[in-house]
């Protein structure tokens, strides 16, 4: 990939509808992988970069907006934990959860070993009359 490519991200299912709720599956897993070269690595740290927590952070967002479908929008993290680095090139599981009512829970792993988890909320737009 050259620099500045995007992280790799690969839905194992798609969502075929939303309920008149517009909440997603109970579990939907996807990967993630960040390139070797994505360009927020330099520096973070040299000799053996990490992936920063506002790149994981991009992608569960990425991912859980391509979960709920158009209109939705993420509307803040009230927990998140990074439990150990995630490297470059590393292809990590990126598990969703709907907990109803507007809150997803997230959980990131590669190779058994837990990466971040936390929960995000999300909103839709009202429905119209």
């Amino acid at each position: 990939m050259s620099v500045g490519a995007s992280p790799i991200i690969h839905p194992l299912r798609h969502l075929a509808a939303h309920s008149p709720r517009y909440s997603v599956n109970p579990s939907l897993r996807f990967f993630i992988e960040i390139p070797a070269d994505h360009p927020s690595l330099p520096g973070h740290f040299p000799g053996r970069p990490v992936v920063p927590g506002a790149v994981i952070l991009a992608e569960i967002v990425a991912s859980s907006l391509q979960a709920l479908g158009n209109g939705a929008r993420i509307a803040g993290f009230p927990s998140v934990k990074f439990v150990s680095p995630m490297l470059p090139t590393q292809r990590c599981e990126l598990t969703l959860a709907d907990n109803g009512a507007g809150s997803i829970a997230f959980e990131l792993v590669h190779a058994s070993q837990r990466v971040a988890s936390g929960s995000l909320r999300y909103e839709r737009p009202a429905l119209g009359p």
